[in-house]
């Protein structure tokens, strides 16, 4: 589906019916990447509308010749978002950059949001200010590296679990995605004054109270684990993980996130009704 916001022809996909749940993308992302990865464990979860958006320069959003930084690319997401709930509430998962614009509607819109999840997600935008471990390959499978293809290589390179399983699903969730603008995104990533928001997400008037749910990895040399432990005291209803054998691409750990999101969706629909009296 497609909507024009700011004379951008904003792509969005829509799964399901009932509580809304926004979804945004990891930097040079897509909706329909992000859905063929996370449907296989939301598809079974009724009372749900899951909305993938992508942001511009993303997938089947266009970069508007007035768009050059983030400030921008956040205000036509938030504008979307406004668009499509009407000021109902609703909760946001973001994965990687789109957890950092998910912290920047909490910030924008604080009493809208019922719940946020964050998979490895950027804390400090600036590439020269992240606290990352180094690079590390935990398992390779022989040979492996020879499969794979010029177009693939940024991907593989972020992968601590080099298996034959794990490069297919690499490549099923790549078939079903869209690559968006490059340039636009280098032009933007490249400046950390662009890339940046040019105010602090994460200097909350007051904790996000409800319930969240925070997903790193121990050898995410990307994006690390160790910056998104500084927020924790904005998020006193989350749930903090972790995960071992886990690069940015959470490769192979499919079946554990699902059951985490899973858990936090339970948290987030239960979360304002009265306790049980004994």
């Amino acid at each position: 589906m497609e909507t024009v916001i700011a004379n951008v022809s904003v792509y969005y996909e829509t799964h399901g019916e009932g509580k809304t749940l926004f979804l945004l993308p990891g930097w040079g992302g897509s909706a329909r990447g992000m859905a063929a990865w996370l449907e296989l464990g939301l598809q079974h979860r009724h009372g749900w509308k899951r909305i993938y958006i992508d942001p511009p320069g993303h997938g089947g959003t266009p970069a508007a010749p007035g768009i050059t930084n983030q400030d921008q690319i956040f205000s036509i997401v938030l504008a979307l978002i406004d668009q499509l709930t009407g000021g109902e509430q609703f909760a946001i998962l973001g994965a990687s950059y789109g957890g950092y614009l998910a912290r920047g509607v909490i910030f924008q819109r604080p009493s809208l949001v019922e719940g946020v999840c964050l998979l490895v997600s950027v804390v400090i935008a600036s590439l020269h200010h992240k606290n990352v471990p180094p690079t590390i390959i935990l398992i390779e499978e022989p040979g492996i590296a020879g499969e794979v293809t010029p177009e693939e290589i940024d991907l593989f390179n972020m992968m601590v679990i080099r298996t034959h399983t794990a490069l297919a699903e690499l490549r099923r969730q790549s078939d079903q995605a869209a690559a968006g603008d490059a340039d636009f995104r280098l032009k933007i990533k490249q400046d950390s004054r662009k890339y940046s928001l040019s105010w602090d997400v994460d200097a909350l008037a007051e904790p996000f109270a409800r319930p969240a749910l925070i997903i790193t990895a121990r050898q995410d040399s990307v994006v690390g684990y160790q910056d998104a432990w500084k927020i924790m005291e904005n998020y006193p209803r989350a749930s903090f993980l972790v995960l071992d054998r886990a690069g940015h691409l959470l490769e192979e750990k499919n079946g554990l996130i699902f059951t985490l999101i899973d858990e936090w969706l339970d948290r987030v629909e239960t979360f304002n009704q009265p306790p049980l009296l004994p």
